[in-house]
């Protein structure tokens, strides 16, 4: 390895841009473990497989990932990321729903003025 390292300059280019990359990753892996809640940890996780904020568009994954393996990734049960999903899906349907009114409103109000003239 050392050895086509030394010959490769481009392979070896590539080889430490990864390297460095996965340990800026860890650290900040490290920090989120060490300051943040599991929640938030969740969220950032979730966030990170969606590659959200990326320049390249979400990957669509081939094979569901397991409630087990998401509390495995970021240190919890099993029961708090469901609870925790359960809790994102909700706030997702609140969201909407009020988008929905307010919509509704808008329209409402424009059909009344319309009417009125």
């Amino acid at each position: 390895m050392l050895g086509m390292l030394q010959r490769e300059p481009g392979f070896s280019e590539q080889f430490l841009a990864h390297m460095l990359s996965r340990n800026i990753r860890m650290e900040a892996d490290l920090v989120d473990h060490l300051f943040n809640s599991s929640e938030k940890r969740l969220a950032r996780l979730l966030l990170m497989m969606a590659n959200f904020g990326q320049d390249s568009k979400p990957i669509p994954t081939i094979a569901k990932i397991s409630q087990e393996t998401l509390a495995e990734m970021i240190g919890t049960t099993r029961s708090r990321v469901s609870f925790f999903l359960n809790r994102f899906r909700d706030s997702r349907l609140h969201r909407l729903q009020r988008e929905r009114d307010a919509y509704q409103q808008f329209a409402g109000q424009r059909c009344a003025a319309r009417l009125r003239t």
